[in-house]
């Protein structure tokens, strides 16, 4: 009975169970606003039902434990294993004998995960399938190096926060903080992530030192495992027609630079979405990342070019194009600067201070009236924040001194930077939401 749960909660938990009900229909016909009104109901549920001791334990010790079993259970392949029995059930005794790993330790380490969900124990004992989650992890390497590469790289940080954040009178990290430095082990360190890692370099320069890391990281930045694309989501359908008869239809020179774009993802998306918008496409980011097969493959349309955003933008207002007023195309040449210069999940790494580097490397480049600064990232709510967002935002303190922002935080730095946020569109909560600005 509800009534006899003793303890003390703001949860409304007949509501929870009525709105699960609810959307249990929709949830059926694959609907994806019912699914996230469901599970935003079902882990609020949890919180209401669960003892302070139990989320204690879950928090304190469970979470943990899983991330160790989820990253023995990668580097052995125990996911990939039980994939290739198809629909058989796997126990501990076949992994054992696959792998050479003990029969005891993989019995443990299967008991947790199938405890957390991550495998699916039946009616028989120690007989377990895979769920969603670990036959994702069985058959996508970027779901694979995920698990190491935080726990070698992200984990860390988050372990020597609070350490950090006491020897900093708890300030906020950010970039002011690299002028004041704080010893550990009679060392100097500039941010959590240099004092988890002993190090005195920033991420970038760290992780470029770290071949083994390298390549996975790389990944991780081309899928945003973590977010959709904006150029995915239909609701943004309305970009084809800014970016293109807005501009002039087919005297667009350069279309769309994706600034520090990776391996060319989401060019090549908005390429196959919108194959009859004029001018060029420019993928631009460093060598070490767009030396790859990938990139080689991109379509031609898409040019390739290294580039850092901290230095001036080359793509800038020297294009030529015919003079257009209105409908009428003059005799004349005007010189423009690129129809969109695009930014996805870039700035988050970095303080307010960089990010205005990086604008005034950008703006000469644009040209007013007709460039536009889009901006994908995560826009954190004033009030009911979805924890993928806020989760983002403590691994940008944790490793980067950044941050993902409020809607408040965007107005305040786009106009100090000389530029009026036009809108922001959003999708789904824990997605990332597309910020449209143009010069002031």
């Amino acid at each position: 009975m509800l009534s006899e749960v003793s303890f003390e909660t703001p949860y409304d938990i007949p509501a929870l169970l009525n709105q699960i009900a609810s959307n249990g229909d929709n949830l059926q016909k694959g609907g994806e606003e019912a699914r996230q009104a469901c599970l935003t109901a079902a882990r609020n549920l949890q919180f209401a039902l669960e003892k302070p001791t139990e989320s204690i334990l879950r928090a304190r010790v469970a979470e943990p434990a899983h991330h160790a079993a989820l990253r023995t259970a990668v580097d052995l392949g125990i996911f990939q294993k039980m994939a290739e029995r198809g629909e058989k059930v796997t126990s501990a005794t076949h992994l054992a004998a696959l792998t050479e790993a003990d029969v005891v330790l993989l019995a443990r380490l299967m008991k947790h995960l199938a405890s957390m969900g991550t495998l699916y124990e039946g009616e028989i004992a120690g007989a377990y399938s895979l769920t969603p989650l670990s036959k994702a992890l069985s058959q996508h390497k970027k779901f694979q190096e995920a698990i190491p590469l935080s726990f070698n790289v992200i984990g860390p940080s988050f372990a020597a926060l609070p350490e950090y954040l006491q020897k900093t009178s708890y300030k906020n990290p950010h970039e002011d903080l690299s002028k004041i430095r704080y010893s550990k082990d009679h060392e100097e360190y500039s941010g959590p992530f240099q004092y988890a890692h002993n190090t005195p370099k920033d991420f970038w320069k760290w992780i470029a030192n770290r071949p083994e890391r390298v390549c996975p990281f790389n990944n991780q930045m081309n899928d945003r495992v973590t977010g959709l694309s904006s150029w995915d989501d239909t609701q943004l359908r309305p970009l084809e027609e800014k970016l293109g008869k807005e501009a002039g239809d087919k005297y667009v020179p350069v279309l769309v630079v994706d600034v520090g774009g990776g391996k060319g993802r989401d060019l090549k998306v908005f390429h196959e979405k919108f194959p009859t918008l004029p001018g060029q496409l420019v993928l631009q980011d460093r060598a070490s990342v767009l030396d790859d097969e990938e990139v080689k493959g991109l379509d031609d349309q898409i040019k390739v070019m290294e580039h850092d955003f901290f230095t001036p933008q080359p793509i800038k207002g020297d294009l030529p194009r015919p003079a257009i007023r209105g409908d009428i195309i003059q005799g004349l040449t005007e010189s423009i600067g690129a129809r969109a210069y695009y930014l996805h999940s870039v700035l988050h790494d970095w303080s307010d201070e960089k990010c205005a580097d990086i604008f005034a490397n950008l703006k000469p480049a644009m040209t007013k009236g007709y460039s536009k600064l889009l901006i994908t990232e995560h826009v954190i709510p004033d009030h009911g924040a979805n924890w993928i967002s806020t989760t983002l935002d403590m691994i940008m303190m944790c490793c980067f001194a950044g941050g993902e922002r409020t809607v408040k935080d965007w107005e305040k730095l786009l106009g100090d930077a000389g530029f009026k946020m036009m809108s922001i569109k959003s999708c789904e909560p824990g997605t990332e939401s597309l910020i449209e600005a143009e010069l002031i």
